[in-house]
C-alpha cells in the first residue's frame, strides 16, 4: 500500500486530465457534509483514538506480512461490526472546526477502515504467497493460477473483486507452483540482474 499508493495518485491524476469533470451533484454534497459535521454535533459515543488503536492491532495482527485464511476471515468480520456499529457512533471532545487533530482522526477512520477491507478481501482471494503476501496456510507460490492482478470495484455499493493478467515487459513469466522461500530467491537473482544492467 506505501509504494502503490503514489503509483496510484499519479495515476488518477493523468486519468483525470483525459476525462471531463462530472457535473457536481449538491445533494450528495449536502449529505457528505452532514457526515463530515456529525461527530462535533455527538456528545458522546465512540473515540476515534481508541477505535484506530483496535484497529491498527487488529490490523498488524490478521493482516500482517505473515497471514493465514482465518485470521483474514476474522478481520473482515470485525470491520463489518466496525463499520456497522462504531463509525457512525464516533465523537470528538472539542467542537472546533479548526486545528482538530481528533476531527481528524475521525474523518480518516472510514479510509482507513475502507483500505484495510479491501487489502483484506484480496488477501483472502489470493490463495498463494507472493511477495510482501505470505500465508501459512498458501507456502506456496502458484504461477501456474495466479499470475494476476486483483481489480477491486464498488458496484451498487458492493466490493466486487475480479483479476486480470499481469502485465510483463522486461521479465519471461515464472511458471510452476514453487515454494514461497525458493520463489523470493529467484525474485531476488532476476532483481540483482536487471540492476547490473543500468
Amino acid at each position: 500500500m506505501l509504494v502503490e499508493g503514489a503509483i496510484a495518485g499519479e495515476s488518477a491524476a493523468e486519468y483525470a486530465k483525459k476525462v471531463d469533470m462530472p457535473e457536481i451533484d449538491e445533494k450528495q454534497i449536502e449529505k457528505l457534509m452532514e457526515k463530515a459535521l456529525n461527530p462535533l454535533k455527538r456528545k458522546d459515543g465512540v473515540k476515534p483514538a481508541e477505535l484506530k488503536k483496535r484497529i491498527q492491532r487488529m490490523a498488524h495482527e490478521k493482516l500482517g506480512p505473515v497471514r493465514k485464511r482465518e485470521g483474514i476471515e476474522e478481520l473482515i468480520r470485525f470491520i463489518e461490526v466496525v463499520k456497522e456499529k462504531e463509525l457512525p457512533k464516533l465523537y470528538v471532545s472539542s467542537k472546533n472546526r479548526k486545528y482538530n487533530k481528533e476531527w481528524i482522526e475521525t474523518l480518516e477512520l472510514e479510509n482507513v477502515i475502507q483500505i484495510l477491507e479491501l487489502s483484506a478481501k484480496s488477501a483472502l482471494m489470493r490463495t498463494e504467497s507472493r511477495g510482501v503476501h505470505y500465508r501459512l496456510d498458501r507456502p506456496y507460490t502458484d504461477n501456474n493460477n495466479w499470475l494476476k492482478e486483483i481489480i477491486i470495484k464498488k458496484v451498487n455499493n458492493k466490493i466486487d473483486l475480479t483479476t486480470r493478467p499481469v502485465t510483463v515487459t522486461k521479465l519471461p513469466l515464472p511458471r510452476g507452483v514453487i515454494p514461497y522461500i525458493e520463489m523470493m530467491k529467484k525474485v531476488m537473482e532476476a532483481h540483482s540482474e536487471i540492476g547490473g544492467h543500468h
